[in-house]
């Protein structure tokens, strides 16, 4: 039953002042005690009542023409205008579900339909984060290094509720702390079962991520850290790409300088006939260019005599140190001495034995 105007207008105002912490307390239960939440609902709050049927908070605001109904356990608010009234007491009704407001302007008590009560909602759970490249299937173990440029990231979020589930998956350099933007989406799934999304285009550098499931009535489990918190997840490190060709790559301004220049000293040109390569870099050079981005990537940019490390130079110096056979075949290991390679069993630089010419 409504109460009296001037009793309901003191005792709702010393609730909104006390009680309404407490009841807003009551949904975050990891609050520490005495802790204060407020939340705005318009000017002048006065009627206030407890709803146990979708477990909210009804609070009328005369000033502002409006009802505001709060979940006590998520803070979020529905609001209902009053354009032609001026609400200013609220009273639940447990018969029919209902709260009732009375409108001192229109001179008329309204009734609002609660509906029928809000079943628990459970966050989902995550397991089996884990990372791949591109196909999804290559597995990239912590700290890892991957030459691609796309990150595959998979987990198995599994909902109670059987709700349908989604992935979201925060990443940033290794350097950057994590603040729940830009982040990467699944599309909404069936739970228990693995989710993936991507990422393409990562630059070069050192990355970690975690990732979060959620369901579609937003609600969402901890965030959970891939591997050992704090640590580097993996590092992108990108083969440099060469061509013996003229091209962009690495630029038109490099490329220039070798691509018509004769490889192996005319060695391309000797043989059978259908054995025969051709006379320049262009025509023979992708195993000296694949040496060249080989050396590259393990950040070798200057080789053994000082040279920088490009087609043309491992070429001349192949020809110089008998790294050609007759007919113009690469020998690996010479291409190895020229870039200076370390054994890292031995820690010492690894020499390769002269082969005799073919």
């Amino acid at each position: 039953m409504i109460s009296s105007h001037g009793f309901t207008r003191v005792f709702f105002i010393i609730l909104s002042v006390f009680s309404f912490g407490s009841i807003a307390y009551a949904g975050t239960a990891t609050l520490p005690a005495g802790t204060r939440v407020d939340y705005s609902v318009g000017v002048t709050p006065l009627g206030i009542t407890f709803d146990n049927v979708t477990n909210s908070v009804w609070v009328a605001s005369p000033n502002s023409y409006a009802v505001s109904k709060i979940d006590i356990n998520t803070g979020n608010q529905i609001y209902y205008p009053y354009a032609d009234a001026k609400p200013w007491d609220v009273a639940f009704d447990n018969v029919t579900n209902s709260v009732w407001v009375t409108n001192i302007r229109s001179n008329t008590v309204s009734k609002i339909a609660i509906g029928a009560p809000v079943a628990a909602q459970h966050p989902p759970a995550l397991s089996n984060l884990a990372q791949f490249k591109s196909d999804g299937v290559t597995a990239i173990a912590e700290n890892g290094i991957t030459a691609e440029s796309t990150l595959v990231f998979k987990a198995m979020p599994e909902d109670q509720d059987a709700d349908q589930v989604k992935l979201q998956v925060e990443l940033k350099e290794s350097t950057q702390s994590f603040d729940g933007m830009d982040l990467l989406e699944s599309g909404f799934v069936a739970s228990g079962g693995n989710i993936t999304t991507m990422k393409e285009l990562i630059p070069e550098g050192k990355f970690h991520w975690r990732a979060r499931a959620m369901d579609g009535k937003g609600n969402a489990s901890e965030w959970q850290e891939f591997g050992i918190a704090g640590n580097t997840d993996f590092e992108v490190k990108l083969v440099p790409l060469y061509t013996q060709g003229f091209s962009k790559y690495p630029s038109e301004a490099q490329t220039i300088l070798w691509f018509d220049k004769l490889y192996a000293a005319g060695r391309g040109n000797l043989g059978p006939i259908n054995q025969r390569c051709g006379p320049s870099i262009a025509n023979c050079g992708c195993a000296v260019t694949s040496m060249v981005m080989l050396g590259r990537y393990y950040g070798i940019n200057t080789a053994v005599d000082g040279s920088s490390v490009d087609p043309l130079a491992i070429d001349r110096w192949l020809t110089n140190n008998n790294g050609y056979s007759t007919f113009g075949k690469v020998y690996w290991n010479k291409a190895v001495d020229y870039l200076g390679f370390v054994d890292q069993a031995t820690n010492k630089k690894m020499v390769s034995v002269i082969p005799k010419r073919k």
